[in-house]
């Protein structure tokens, strides 16, 4: 009976260490997938869950702001005069679309300003030229005579006062012809008929009283009565940029358009994954611990997310300024040397941000965050939970400005609030694309991976298809001698920025050509800004023609592409196209050779497509462009 009892008990014992055993496995088991497989219960995800989606968000969905006075000050910063009443008519407390506060100025280095108003129309599918001037008043009612004077797209030679129907009926109400009341009217120094049949800076001369008074004086019913192309003739087709305070404008001026379904990959620049930048997980959330178990953690040097502090965009590392910092740490193959690196919670935290008389209101200082998609917009992590494993995610835009004798200047990426506008949530083991800091973020831009849902897509190159293979160059460029067709940029630095059938304007159409660049080519944005031919030639190195042949036509420098040469080749049977030259040196129908310099590698004035001084290479058979690659080049030519 002994043995018996001690066998049940070694035997309930070991059942005992048994279920012990299991039980702890099965807890450790536990925290394991809780560390590696968090917990959805709970979540609210918004929009996204990973910020490669931020591109291909219709406006329309973006969430309200609630207005703030923090936002209002935002807001105040960068208006003035009339626009401030915007700003300070906004309702605190109360939720508005982010397109209420956010202005074209914020939305500079997307391009935006660089369109005229037929081309917004045309981006809006709206025909907004034909929207009548109470409309836009907004954008335009706010022009004066002597503003007007100033636009020299609009005015050509000595236009009459009442050439422009909308100034015609600002001096008829300033002399109490028309529509206004008597009481309001001016005093003007000469008649109204001498006032009309004079041109517009003379007008300014002989009844100087005008100059500072805005169209919108004449009332919403006159306005109202033309459109804008009939009330200025022209001003449809000037870029906004030219249009005075145009960048302190609300966008939801634009609310009437089909502007709230586009995106941000919508815009003339499409917002795209920049090129030099890390792809990794949301490996560890960490908190602020209540003990100091977790210290050595917390005291972040290296990190992946910081501020942009002057106009070369180059990502500055925004450390932990205190001992303890919400962050994620980032697991990253693509970059091993930032692997466990720490992307920083914006919630509280600054960084150096913005450049230029612009940044000054908010000394300088924004929240620390990345930018995959290049400098437009900043992407940020608010609320890091090392309890859930999760982050909320926004975005801040900056607003930029040419400065006159100053040149481009940012506020902080802090508008329109410092925690930004929320679009969802990551969690841990998310796929994160950041910028790395010490790198510039602007430049080439890599195919959306996301393509927008919201844009059809184009299922070929423009005008056909590639041959299959090489193809050398049927005969000889040298009596007796089978020759490569000359590289277009011999001083290239060999590697290429696009190459053919990429995606443009949001897959609306296909890159047609190669991309290439010389060192000396990208150091110039860099050092001088943008090359054009009204300074800094020359920016780039020599282009030269691919093969003996002529001149077939010549757009001159200054165009929306730069100057752009077209060479025919019959004795091979293509045609070369050579486009963005800040310096053309040949003229139409001249006889070119083999190496022959065409002109010097440039750039758009136009900011539109370009993003810095490089050569776009068409090569066409019959009208199609085909593909560079599959001629043999000297030296060889590259691309992505």
């Amino acid at each position: 009976m002994k043995i018996l009892k001690w066998v049940t008990i070694a035997f309930l014992s070991l059942m005992l260490v048994v279920l012990w055993s299991s039980l702890a496995i099965a807890q450790e088991r536990q925290h394991t997938q809780a560390k590696t497989l968090p917990t959805l219960t709970g979540l609210t995800t918004g929009i996204i869950t990973d910020v490669t989606q931020i591109p291909n968000i219709p406006f329309k969905d973006y969430p309200t702001i609630e207005v703030t006075e923090s936002v209002v000050d935002n807001l105040l910063a960068v208006s003035s005069g009339e626009y401030s009443l915007h700003a300070l008519s906004l309702p605190i407390g109360q939720h508005v679309s982010m397109l209420e506060l956010l202005e074209f100025g914020n939305f500079q280095q997307l391009g935006l300003t660089d369109l005229t108003l037929t081309q917004l129309g045309s981006l809006a599918q709206s025909p907004m030229a034909d929207w009548n001037l109470s409309q836009l008043s907004e954008l335009y009612g706010g022009l004066t005579l002597e503003e007007i004077s100033d636009i020299e797209e609009l005015l050509p030679g000595e236009t009459l006062v009442r050439d422009i129907p909308a100034l015609k009926a600002l001096v008829e109400w300033a002399g109490g012809e028309t529509g206004s009341n008597l009481a309001s009217t001016l005093e003007l120094s000469a008649s109204v008929e001498e006032i009309l049949s004079t041109s517009i800076s003379n007008a300014i001369n002989i009844a100087p009283e005008l100059k500072d008074v805005p169209i919108a004086q004449v009332g919403e019913t006159v306005l109202a009565s033309m459109t804008v192309a009939e009330g200025f003739p022209g001003l449809e087709a000037v870029e906004l940029n030219k249009i005075p305070n145009a960048a302190s404008v609300p966008m939801s001026v634009l609310n009437d358009t089909a502007f709230s379904n586009l995106s941000l990959a919508d815009m003339p620049t499409p917002l795209r994954l920049a090129a030099n930048i890390g792809f990794g997980e949301a490996d560890f959330s960490l908190g602020n611990p209540s003990d100091d178990a977790h210290a050595d953690e917390q005291e972040r040097v290296r990190v992946v997310t910081g501020g942009i502090t002057s106009s070369d965009f180059i990502l500055q590392a925004g450390i932990c300024p205190q001992e303890s910092c919400p962050h994620f740490e980032v697991s990253s193959v693509t970059h091993p040397n930032v692997h466990g690196a720490a992307w920083m919670d914006a919630s509280g935290q600054s960084v150096p941000d913005g450049f230029g008389i612009l940044c000054r209101p908010w000394d300088c200082k924004g929240p620390p965050g990345s930018h995959p998609f290049g400098a437009p917009v900043r992407v940020i992590l608010n609320n890091i939970d090392q309890a859930t494993g999760t982050a909320d995610i926004a975005i801040t835009f900056p607003w930029c400005a040419n400065i006159p004798f100053i040149g481009l200047s940012c506020t902080p990426w802090i508008l329109p609030t410092a925690s930004g506008i929320p679009l969802g949530k990551i969690q841990e083991k998310t796929l994160l694309a950041y910028s790395i800091p010490g790198e510039k973020v602007q430049g080439e831009v890599l195919d959306n991976p996301f393509p927008n849902p919201h844009v059809a897509e184009v299922p070929t190159i423009e005008g056909g298809t590639a041959p299959s293979g090489p193809v050398p160059p049927p005969v000889p460029c040298e009596p007796g001698a089978q020759c490569d067709l000359h590289h277009p940029l011999p001083q290239t630095s060999g590697v290429a920025l696009d190459g053919v059938g990429h995606c443009r304007g949001g897959c609306s159409r296909r890159h047609a050509g190669v991309d290439t660049q010389s060192a000396k080519g990208f150091q110039a944005r860099r050092t001088h800004g943008r090359c054009v031919p009204s300074n800094r030639l020359p920016c780039g190195e020599n282009v030269v023609a691919a093969a003996d042949g002529r001149v077939e036509s010549v757009a001159p420098v200054g165009g929306t592409c730069g100057g752009i040469v077209h060479v025919n080749h019959p004795q091979l049977g293509i045609q070369t196209r050579y486009l963005h030259m800040a310096q053309v040196n040949v003229s139409n129908n001249q006889e070119v050779l083999r190496g022959q310099v065409l002109g010097i590698e440039g750039d758009e004035i136009s900011n539109r497509c370009s993003f810095g001084t490089h050569l776009h290479y068409e090569i066409r058979v019959g009208g199609r462009s085909v593909n560079p690659l599959n001629y043999r080049h000297t030296p060889q030519m590259v691309a992505r």
